[in-house]
């Protein structure tokens, strides 16, 4: 720990110490104000000896550059195209970055083996994803301020993160499917059926109204062209799909517009599913009803709402949809994203797998040429 200690210059100016041990010396930085003061100890008792001195260092130089956190809000002030609610998450990953080594170093001191010694502290406390979420925000960063001049490369490029364990998709029968939905009050069957008929996200089934749905064209469709997302604070607001592939039309089966039929009488600006209160439909507490009637269902798999995505994926790979036509189907922005996510799940290539394995333990004897 370090400690603070005020001198009396001869010139009577006082001269402000953090006093401290390194290397098994007592030894002292001093600085022409509290503020730079308070600084430092803070960052000898939150970042450690080596590190704050690195920091100093840095610091200290006329030409300093702004340190990571500083410039991360630079980036995030500037970004365009991205939700408040996406920049609300942004800046807590600043104001994390900030209790670090990596976000208190200027940025053209920056390393790469710093950025990955950043990455591996991570590891353990966070999912790839999540790890993965940070790192493209501080690559980002790093490579507007490379085209900006303030930086010679974008030091952050090119840093492995490992991967870890998530949660496998649960894919639900089409008979489980129909067991939860018959544990839902009535006013919330459709709502099942209809992300598990059409494969939307719930951010966008929630967002859609009346005049979106076409009974006149053959087949009926549905027009996916907003969704709900995640504003500042615990906010939601309406915005574009996920994706620009996410803007799209979806048929609807026979047996699903019946389903929906009795919703569709009212003006084409009221949205389409509602809860109990007549308000839009909030995921976090639709979850939650989700697992008393997946319980009451006796499904004993952890299959969550986002599952019926999966499970309708899952149904149209084995009734023989390809994966372009999935890819516009659920609204991926990019075939490797579908083909990544499901095709594991395609039962030609299963059954192409087991025919070139069964080679492999054919024990006949080869005629000779």
């Amino acid at each position: 720990m370090a400690s603070l200690q005020e001198r009396v210059r001869a010139d009577g100016t006082i001269a402000y110490r953090v006093l401290y041990r390194h290397d098994g010396k007592q030894r002292a930085a001093t600085f022409d104000n509290p503020t730079a003061q308070r600084r430092f100890k803070a960052d000898v008792d939150r970042l450690g000896i080596e590190a704050a001195l690195k920091i100093l260092d840095a610091q200290e130089r006329p030409d300093r550059s702004p340190t990571l956190a500083e410039y991360l809000e630079h980036h995030i002030s500037h970004l365009s195209g991205v939700t408040e609610g996406t920049k609300h998450t942004y800046r807590n990953y600043a104001r994390e970055l900030a209790t670090t080594p990596l976000g208190n170093t200027p940025i053209d001191a920056i390393t790469r083996d710093a950025v990955a010694k950043w990455v591996s502290s991570l590891e353990g406390t966070y999912a790839g994803k999540s790890i993965k979420n940070r790192h493209s925000l501080v690559s980002a960063a790093l490579s507007r301020a490379a085209a900006d001049e303030l930086v010679r490369s974008n030091r952050a490029r090119g840093v492995r993160i490992a991967e870890t364990v998530t949660d496998e998709m649960v894919i639900l029968t089409p008979e489980e499917v129909r067991r939860i939905a018959d544990q839902a009050p009535d006013h919330y069957k459709p709502v099942v059926m209809f992300l598990y008929g059409t494969g939307c996200r719930f951010g966008e089934m929630s967002a859609l109204k009346v005049g979106d749905v076409r009974l006149h064209e053959r087949p009926a469709t549905v027009s996916i062209v907003r969704a709900w997302k995640k504003g500042p604070g615990a906010s939601f607001v309406l915005g574009p799909p996920k994706t620009k592939r996410g803007r799209r039309t979806i048929s609807l089966p026979p047996q699903l517009v019946e389903m929906i039929r009795p919703l569709l009488d009212r003006d084409g600006d009221e949205w389409l599913f509602v809860n109990a209160a007549g308000n839009p439909l909030q995921q976090s507490s639709f979850g939650k009803a989700w697992r008393r009637w997946r319980q009451k269902a006796g499904i004993g798999r952890r299959a969550r709402v986002h599952d019926l995505r999966h499970s309708h994926a899952s149904y149209m790979i084995g009734a023989g949809m390809n994966l372009l036509d999935l890819q516009h189907r659920l609204g991926h922005e990019s075939l490797k994203t579908t083909g990544d996510t499901y095709g594991h799940l395609l039962p030609e290539a299963q059954v192409q797998a087991a025919r070139m394995a069964e080679a492999m333990f054919d024990t006949t004897p080869q005629l000779a040429p």
